[in-house]
């Protein structure tokens, strides 16, 4: 960062700090504030170390030179320098941006400075623009591809690499599905406890809602179904047996269990831990420990006993 950049970084902090009682400064700081249209937003993600994927997604260039694999980084996006930032996303994942696939900007309150200014000073800019401008990518050209590739970057337990495409796997849509029938239990549960509660939606609204609910979730559970990937265990919805009958759904097995699948981060994040990783290394390293043995010892048991030669036998 140059000093002119420094200043103006240092002057929109002040500015912020002086409004940030307001409804939109303290959006703006929290990262929630609205953009218009169809661009949804996601939260910046915080992780120091960057996720390195060895994707197979190739750019243009190596499609038709070298066929080898693009190794990209989330450390490939992040730069405020949108000339910079947009040139890394069209090589690495070998399309062109348009000039209409871009994230909207727009002024604070008092016109002192933008929501892009903002975001920029809190560091929190290059991922969530990225992440927008793949969106509206996809919405024009519908070529989803790359924005499933970044989301497979940022949560690569959520995504199974199969034919060329990142495919969301069982662990994407069965912590949407856990997600569904937690908010819905919390609603039955206030419902319970609040006997004077204010009816703000008509039966005939409150109906038409509770179907829209109950038809997205049953395509949820009809793409955990069809989706790739280990089975997850997924409370109130396979983690017993009646449950996953009520469901129509298999329970977790023994490739969840004892296994790096089987730790929270997965679930909640999309992400491996560490310590799960270590663990299905170390059961992938003692696996082929015991295949090697496997063969040494049927290479023992097979192996053809030498001949005795004339000198060996005895003489009469």
């Amino acid at each position: 960062m140059n000093n002119t950049e420094k200043l103006k970084a240092e002057s929109i902090l002040k500015k912020m700090k002086k409004v940030a009682l307001t409804g939109t400064a303290l959006a703006m700081m929290a990262g929630v504030f609205a953009t218009g249209g169809t661009q949804a937003f996601a939260n910046e993600s915080t992780d120091e170390t960057p996720v390195l994927i060895s994707s197979p997604l190739e750019t243009a260039e190596v499609q038709e030179d070298s066929k080898e694999e693009a190794v990209i980084t989330l450390d490939s996006f992040h730069t405020n320098n949108d000339e910079v930032r947009r040139s890394a996303i069209e090589k690495a994942f070998g399309i062109e941006l348009d000039v209409k696939d871009v994230w909207a900007d727009k002024y604070n309150e008092d016109q002192t400075y933008t929501s892009h200014d903002a975001l920029k000073v809190l560091d929190s800019y290059a991922m969530n623009a990225t992440r927008q401008e793949l969106i509206q990518f996809g919405i024009r050209t519908n070529i989803w591809e790359p924005y499933d590739a970044l989301s497979a970057m940022e949560s690569p337990a959520f995504y199974e690499f199969i034919d060329g495409k990142f495919v969301k796997n069982k662990f994407y849509y069965g912590a949407r599905i856990e997600s569904q029938i937690r908010n819905g239990n919390a609603i039955r549960t206030k419902d319970l406890k609040t006997e004077d509660q204010e009816v703000v939606n008509s039966e005939a609204d409150s109906s038409e809602v509770m179907e829209v609910t109950r038809t997205f979730f049953e395509e949820l559970i009809e793409d955990f179904k069809n989706a790739p990937g280990v089975t997850p265990y997924v409370i109130g919805f396979n983690s017993n047996p009646s449950s996953a009958i009520e469901f129509g759904v298999e329970q977790p097995g023994l490739e969840f269990y004892n296994s790096k699948w089987n730790h929270s981060d997965v679930m909640m994040h999309g992400r491996f831990s560490p310590e799960g990783q270590q663990k299905q290394a170390e059961k992938a390293l003692e696996a082929q420990k015991a295949e090697a043995e496997k063969e040494a010892q049927h290479e023992a048991n097979t192996e053809t006993p030498e001949q005795p030669t004339d000198a060996d036998k005895p003489t009469a």
